[in-house]
């Protein structure tokens, strides 16, 4: 079959190039062994190599396309949000782009990818904020509360450190927590939750290893500060 693919190279006047049947184990080995059919075999299988490195090459380069596509695709996203900007401003801004030229694809335009793409961020920043925490000494939280597009009561938690690295002051939004409700005891529990999403834990069950609170600073509403400063004895 080899031998057929490059008749310039085969010997054309063998029986298995012919067609013929052959029933003989020695005649099956001498036309193996032979130079020609060497040499034919040798050219498929540089031929073979050849395809299989311009497919890699394509791909690659597919590949490369897509992820210089997905960085435009993830950065708008990230400016919205950086810009305080509705998620329905993301595909006007996507056709913006597209107008002027950018490649951005014909997928991934559309409000719910923006969501899709800004949770995979949170993700990553999450991430890089519990490994801050295993390398920082102290911490200060911070806690507020607010409401969402539906009037939902939601505590908005916050943790303030010294960068390991720049040794820089950085804040950075540990979670936005739904309240069960508005007691202190809700609170609490809100702000309980939302640090231990970056890796901390409050109450009795400290990790010991853990960067200590050094400072805590709340709302002014009567839960957080009142007379019996009810949360912050929490």
């Amino acid at each position: 079959m080899i031998c057929r693919k490059h008749p310039t190279l085969a010997d054309q006047k063998s029986t298995l190039f012919v067609g013929k049947v052959v029933d003989r184990r020695d005649t099956l080995t001498a036309h193996q062994l032979s130079a020609k059919h060497q040499a034919c075999q040798l050219r498929e299988t540089n031929k073979i190599k050849q395809v299989s490195g311009e497919m890699d090459k394509a791909l690659a380069k597919v590949n490369q396309s897509e992820v210089y596509r997905y960085e435009k695709l993830f950065n708008t996203a990230y400016s919205v949000v950086k810009n305080n900007r509705p998620f329905s401003d993301y595909s006007f801004i996507c056709d913006i782009q597209i107008k002027n030229g950018m490649q951005l694809g014909k997928n991934h335009l559309g409000r719910d990818a923006c969501v899709v793409f800004l949770k995979v961020m949170s993700g990553v920043l999450s991430d890089k904020t519990k490994e801050h925490m295993k390398l920082v000494r102290f911490i200060f939280i911070m806690s507020d509360g607010s409401t969402d597009s539906s009037v939902t009561e939601q505590e908005s938690v916050l943790i303030r450190y010294v960068h390991p690295e720049t040794h820089e002051p950085v804040t950075t939004l540990a979670s936005i927590e739904n309240l069960e409700n508005a007691t202190a005891d809700g609170v609490y529990a809100a702000i309980k939750s939302g640090v231990l999403k970056c890796g901390i834990t409050l109450g009795n069950n400290e990790v010991e290893g853990q960067p200590k609170i050094v400072c805590v600073n709340m709302g002014g509403a009567a839960v957080n500060m009142g007379l019996k400063m009810v949360l912050p004895n929490r």
